[in-house]
């Protein structure tokens, strides 16, 4: 089973037998990690960062056009890319 909504329910679904999540790039990293944290037994380090992540994980998905420029506007913050708007739609 894979867990969509970003990961939003990770740390629900890992001990329900999840063995993947469906996140944005932009949380990737982080996501992966409170994965292994939970899997690993170690709960509270998991819930420590995911309590950073998920706000962004909420505000994200507000709205499914809301995304893509949530997501870009992380990858600028690292430096990935130089300009932070989206192609528009023609």
């Amino acid at each position: 089973m894979i867990e969509g909504w970003g990961g939003m329910y990770i740390l629900e679904l890992v001990p329900a037998g999840v063995c993947g999540i469906m996140p944005g790039l932009a949380l990737t990293d982080l996501l992966a990690r409170v994965y292994r944290l939970v899997k690993a037994g170690q709960r509270e380090e998991a819930y420590e960062t995911f309590q950073g992540v998920l706000p962004q994980i909420v505000f994200s998905l507000q709205n499914m056009e809301l995304f893509p420029h949530a997501e870009r506007g992380c990858w600028q913050r690292v430096g990935f890319f130089r300009l932070r708007r989206c192609a528009t739609p023609r």
